[in-house]
C-alpha cells in the first residue's frame, strides 16, 4: 500500500508538470469553493481561531478572512505539487529573496545564522529557492515522514538545488560543529505547536496563551548567533518576495526570552496585517497551559 501511495503521488506530480499556472489557479478557485461550502475542512476550528485572535472583527469580516484563507491554502496545495518540477530559473523568477547587506556581511565573516520563518503563504517553495539566492548554506530542519518512499523522495526533491536537510535529533550535533569556513543558515519554521506543553515557552500571542518551541532561542543563546525572520509575501498568485527581518543582532547581551519574544512580535504583526496568509487550520492552541508553567511576556 505504501508503494502504491508513492506511485500515485509521482503520477499526480507528473500530471502537474504539464498543467500551466493559469489552469492551476482555475483549479485552486474551484478547490476553494469546495473547501468552504461543500467539504468545510476544519472550518469550525478556523472560525474559532480567527474569532479569538480578532475579537474586534464582525462575523462578516471573520467569514471573509476564512474564505481568503481557503484560497491561500488551495494555492499552496496546488503550487506545492507544481513545485516538484519547477526549474531553477522558474523558482528564482517566482520566489525572490531580498538582498541583505547584513546577511552577506555575516557570511563574509564566516558567521552562521538562525533563520526563522512561519507558515505564511507558500513556505514550501522556500525549501528549494533559498539556497539558490543566499550565500549561506541553507540547512532546513525536518521531521521524518512515516511513509519511507515518500520521505526519501521529499528529501531528494527539496535538496535538489542545494538545500541541506537535518532531522531535529541531529541539530545539536550540527550546532556543535559550526565552522567559519562553512557558515550556514539553520532554517526553523518556529510557529508550530510543541508536542509537550511542559517543555515549552509560554507567552501571549494573538490574545491567547501560546506555547513556543525553545529550540530557536536555545541555539541562539548557546552559540551567540544572530537571528533573522524570512517574511514571505505574495506579490501576486504564483509570485513571492521574501523580506529579511532581523530579530537579534546584538548577540553579546542576549537573555532568556529575547529571541522568542522578538519572533512572537514579528509574527503577530504580520498575521494581524495579513491574517488570510497564515495557517489557521492548524490546531495551534490544542493544549492548555499547565499550571506550573509561567507566562513570560
Amino acid at each position: 500500500m505504501k508503494l502504491l501511495g508513492y506511485l500515485l503521488l509521482r503520477m499526480v506530480i507528473a500530471i502537474f508538470w504539464f498543467i500551466p499556472f493559469p489552469i492551476i489557479y482555475f483549479l485552486s478557485d474551484f478547490l476553494t469553493l469546495l473547501l468552504y461550502y461543500v467539504l468545510p475542512y476544519r472550518k469550525k476550528l478556523i472560525i474559532s481561531n480567527l474569532k479569538s485572535a480578532f475579537p474586534q472583527k464582525s462575523d462578516k469580516e471573520i467569514k471573509q478572512i476564512c474564505f481568503k484563507f481557503y484560497r491561500n491554502l488551495s494555492d499552496i496545495l496546488l503550487e506545492s505539487l507544481k513545485g516538484f518540477t519547477l526549474s531553477k530559473n522558474a523558482l528564482i523568477k517566482r520566489y525572490e529573496i531580498a538582498k541583505d547587506e547584513k546577511l552577506q556581511e555575516y557570511f563574509m565573516r564566516g558567521t552562521s545564522v538562525i533563520a526563522t520563518t512561519a507558515h505564511l503563504t507558500n513556505w514550501e517553495w522556500g525549501a528549494m529557492a533559498l539556497d539558490l539566492q543566499v550565500s549561506h548554506q541553507i540547512t532546513g530542519v525536518y521531521k521524518r515522514l512515516h511513509h519511507p518512499y515518500i520521505d526519501k523522495y521529499m528529501i531528494k526533491n527539496r535538496g535538489r538545488y542545494g538545500t541541506g536537510l537535518v532531522e531535529m535529533k541531529s541539530v545539536v550535533n550540527l550546532m556543535e560543529n559550526i565552522s567559519v569556513e562553512s557558515p550556514f543558515a539553520l532554517v526553523l519554521i518556529a510557529d508550530q505547536r510543541p508536542s509537550d506543553p511542559t517543555k515549552a515557552f509560554w507567552t501571549h500571542f494573538l490574545n491567547r496563551e501560546t506555547a513556543f518551541f525553545y529550540g530557536v532561542e536555545k541555539f541562539a543563546l548557546e552559540h551567540r548567533l544572530p537571528v533573522l525572520f524570512f517574511e514571505i509575501q505574495r506579490k501576486k498568485r504564483g509570485h513571492y518576495f521574501v523580506q529579511i527581518r532581523w530579530l537579534v543582532t546584538d548577540t553579546d547581551h542576549l537573555k532568556k526570552g529575547d529571541v522568542i519574544g522578538a519572533y512572537r512580535d514579528q509574527l503577530e504583526k504580520i498575521v494581524s496585517e495579513r491574517p488570510e496568509d497564515w495557517l489557521w487550520s492548524h490546531s495551534r492552541w490544542k493544549h492548555p497551559r499547565p499550571h506550573e508553567m509561567p507566562i513570560q511576556d
